[in-house]
């Protein structure tokens, strides 16, 4: 006699667990707390709260022992967000050390022109990327906020260089800099792009 089986929704009756957790040295109390995460994450803001209660009761742990690993997941994110940052960050000063020291390099693989085309360009590349190593800031901080459920915040972050600041400082620097402000425009959106991604930062990371 064949026995039927009731049809289980996908999406409903199931939820997914990432292959990587396995691999990342975590321990048996961390997956079983992130598994229960996940399992009441809701599906469209990718947000969930549940109470140590909730959670304690549904793995047969103490309030206490859910805190314990509830914090050391908490560390966890918080060093990948360190460690990324760190890498961002050393690649992006190697890059502004090319691009101030040796900006000619750069200029003779889009061709040799004039000597007047080759100062300019220089100059260009020696203003416009003068902040670059601190860019990695803001994009990783927005990334950072996509991963932990705050869109708002990785939206802002996003738009704050390139459109909030970028665009009316190139419009309002040239009135009293020339040519010149249109290049000062970008390290100026940039450091308040940084501003503002470490205001945002510092207000979210007491709450993670």
């Amino acid at each position: 006699m064949n026995k039927k089986y009731s049809k289980r929704d996908p999406i409903k009756d199931y939820f997914p667990l990432p292959n990587e957790i396995f691999c990342l040295g975590l321990s048996y109390g961390e997956i079983a707390v992130y598994s229960y995460l996940l399992y009441r994450e809701n599906r469209k803001s990718f947000q969930c709260y549940p109470s140590y209660k909730s959670i304690g009761k549904a793995l047969k742990m103490s309030r206490n022992t859910v805190s314990k690993y509830v914090q050391l997941l908490k560390e966890r994110v918080k060093q990948t967000y360190r460690i990324i940052l760190a890498a961002s960050t050393l690649i992006l000063v190697i890059a502004f050390l090319i691009f101030q020291l040796m900006p000619m390099s750069i200029v003779r693989i889009f061709g040799s022109e004039s000597e007047l085309y080759n100062e300019f360009a220089v100059k260009c590349f020696k203003i416009f990327l003068l902040a670059c190593p601190i860019n990695g800031l803001q994009m990783v901080t927005g990334i950072f906020f996509q991963a932990i459920g705050k869109p708002t915040q990785a939206t802002v972050l996003s738009l704050s260089r390139q459109i909030v600041f970028l665009i009316p400082l190139t419009l309002l620097l040239p009135v009293f800099l020339g040519v010149d402000g249109a290049l000062w425009a970008a390290p100026a959106a940039d450091l308040l792009a940084f501003v503002t991604a470490i205001v945002m930062l510092k207000v979210c990371w007491k709450k993670i």
